[in-house]
């Protein structure tokens, strides 16, 4: 009899014990890359970066109700060139430390000359890196007003500064987001700089392969692709190696849309048939759900949509030129997609120096009421001009849009419609998939990964139910 106690006692507290453990283990939030860089000045070329990124970091601006912006308020002057606001006394770093608004503004302006945003607005005086808070003395165009209120001048020819300051300072783009940090010390970090961050949530440690951080009273750790298996919550299904069933499925109401520009000194008989090559990709059964097939530049409903664009009907004999394309994918992923229908074509990834001999390349960009990044990502391509040597109607008319703040304010519809013609007949520039970013989260767990109104990944309470009907995307 005693024995029989001692067995159930010994019973009880291992099944506490455990029960305990599951309380304190952290909910793994699984993200699709090799290792975690939060560097906020370095240029962000890959969606499953910003995953992290926005989901760690606040906006400049904040745009949610139930969330403050690193800005409390802000003005400009009526030709857009004098942005004024004052740093929120509410928020800290992530370590806990208080925040010194001069702090915030010497990020700010460092990340703004390191964006691509910094290469079309100038701020007045910024002339040489920023190495300590007194060099913001030497910046003729940032000024100081009473109550920590601050001015910063702009010096630019585009049409549309204001709105695209405050789309950088806002949602921002890969290119122009702007991420606030300083030089100091978080608790047991292991990575490779000492920094802390404006983030929503306190970051307790932070390593290449796993962030620890709490989200609405949980522990949640961040993890990359080596801890990714039967992590909680994710954002690309393969990664997660779990049956999906299990998972409620949160599309994104923001859509990317993947593009290729051809290489247009080869002939438009191999241009066509590379096109064709692309559609039977993009188009393949095996294709993950998140991409859908386009025939236009533009969402439904969009300036510059037509159900009747010509790109659909793109036709071309099948040939043994499919396996010697030279294709450049900027993300991985597409090389995923392409390599069922073309095993033997030669794939560049990004950084290579061969990307100059690529036949095509794939680009991605954020698509939303017309606005389209990719053509300020086109004009500040270094290698534009060698890959539409043979489409001068095509450069001119996406110099026409730049020139419009296509980034933040959509072009008129004339225009839209005006380039997809050109680009058609030059064979030059083509659409060829939509993209919706989708996040994963496991069934009754406290919390979920959800997209606020400007697409970001944020955490959220769950209601321990399926937001969505549940997809078993295994085989996708």
């Amino acid at each position: 009899m005693k024995l029989c106690s001692f067995v159930a006692l010994v019973l009880c507290i291992f099944i506490f014990a455990k029960t305990e453990a599951k309380k304190d283990h952290p909910l793994q939030y699984c993200v699709h890359v090799d290792q975690f860089d939060l560097n906020p000045y370095r240029e962000i070329k890959d969606g499953k970066e910003l995953a992290y990124l926005e989901n760690l970091f606040i906006s400049l601006i904040s745009t949610e109700s139930d969330e403050p912006g690193i800005l409390s308020g802000y003005e400009f002057s009526p030709d857009g060139k004098v942005f004024r606001s004052r740093v929120n006394k509410s928020i800290v770093w992530s370590n806990g430390e208080p925040v010194d608004p001069k702090e915030v503004v010497f990020s700010l302006l460092k990340g703004f000359k390191y964006r691509a945003i910094g290469q079309k607005i100038k701020i007045k005086g910024l002339n040489k890196d920023l190495k300590t808070l007194e060099d913001l003395n030497a910046v003729s165009g940032l000024k100081w007003k009473e109550n920590d209120i601050f001015e910063i001048y702009f010096d630019s020819d585009i049409s549309n500064i204001t709105g695209v300051v405050r789309e950088a300072f806002s949602s921002g783009s890969n290119q122009n987001r702007i991420w606030i940090e300083k030089k100091a010390k978080i608790k047991n970090n292991t990575f490779k700089t000492d920094s802390v961050y404006l983030s929503r949530n306190p970051i307790y440690s932070i390593s290449p392969t796993q962030i620890d951080t709490v989200a609405l009273g949980s522990p949640v750790s961040l993890v990359s692709n080596p801890k990714c298996a039967g992590s909680e919550m994710g954002i690309y299904a393969p990664a997660l190696k779990a049956d999906l069933k299990l998972y409620d499925d949160i599309p994104s109401p923001m859509k990317s849309s993947v593009s290729a520009v051809f290489n247009t000194t080869l002939s438009k008989e191999k241009r066509i048939a590379l096109a064709e090559l692309l559609n039977l990709g993009f188009t393949h059964p095996d294709v993950p759900l998140q991409f859908t097939k386009v025939s236009s530049f533009y969402a439904e409903g969009d300036p510059g949509f037509s159900l009747d664009q010509p790109w659909k009907n793109i036709k071309a004999a099948r040939s043994a030129e499919f396996k010697f394309f030279k294709i450049f994918c900027e993300v991985p992923i597409y090389k995923d997609i392409l390599i069922r229908v073309c095993p033997n074509c030669e794939y560049i990834p990004t950084g290579d120096s061969r990307v100059q001999t690529a036949d095509v390349q794939l680009f991605s960009s954020t698509i939303s009421g017309g606005r389209h990044i990719i053509f300020q990502d086109f004009l500040e391509w270094d290698l534009m001009p060698e890959f539409l040597v043979k489409a001068p109607k095509t450069k001119e008319v996406l110099k026409r849009i730049s020139k419009m703040s296509a980034s933040t304010v959509p072009p008129d519809d004339k225009i839209l419609k005006e380039f997809e013609i050109i680009a058609y007949n030059e064979m030059s520039v083509m659409p060829i998939s939509n993209r919706i970013l989708r996040a994963y989260t496991k069934k009754g767990i406290p919390i979920m990964l959800d997209f606020n109104g400007k697409g970001e990944l944020v955490f959220r309470k769950n209601k321990f139910g399926s937001a969505t009907p549940a997809v078993n995307l295994d085989t996708k």
